[in-house]
């Protein structure tokens, strides 16, 4: 199985790339977040902030489970201002990190996925929905600060 970096070590990695709304227009966006492991819990915090005329921040917190030996998947639970609380999966596969999440309420969903470019870079892409409308897609790139 590869060594992943990212949710599996502790650290601060950067984000920039490109935040896509409902409209399709994109949006320079740049953010971090912060990786930290407790015995039994690992939380990612993180804000992606969007490069507009009046900049807007999303922020998330995910408590995710650590993965238990010889395990490749685990779940998580993440807060956001807009879904709410919101139950996931993440799931390795090779080079690739796999989420997918849907909202205590059933109506948001969303997929992400990550890719292990080297030890220090990752590429991110993913979706949200809410319903059977597109809320929001994103093209990142993390690297390790």
């Amino acid at each position: 199985m590869i060594k992943h970096t990212f949710l599996l070590e502790e650290g601060i990695w950067r984000a920039e790339g490109i935040y896509r709304g409902a409209d399709q227009k994109a949006i320079s966006s740049e953010g971090e977040a912060k990786i930290t492991h407790h015995a039994f819990l690992w939380i990612n915090e993180g804000v992606m902030r969007m490069q507009l005329e009046k900049p807007i921040e999303i922020h998330n917190r995910y408590e995710i489970v650590p993965l238990a030996p010889a395990r490749d998947f685990t779940s998580f639970i993440a807060i956001n201002p807009t879904s709410g609380k919101l139950f996931g999966k993440l799931m390795l596969v090779d080079d690739t990190i796999l989420s997918s999440f849907v909202s205590e309420s059933g109506e948001y969903s969303g997929t992400e996925v990550l890719i292990k470019i080297n030890d220090e870079l990752y590429n991110n892409r993913g979706f949200s929905f809410y319903k059977n409308t597109k809320l929001s897609s994103w093209s990142m790139t993390l690297s390790r600060a």
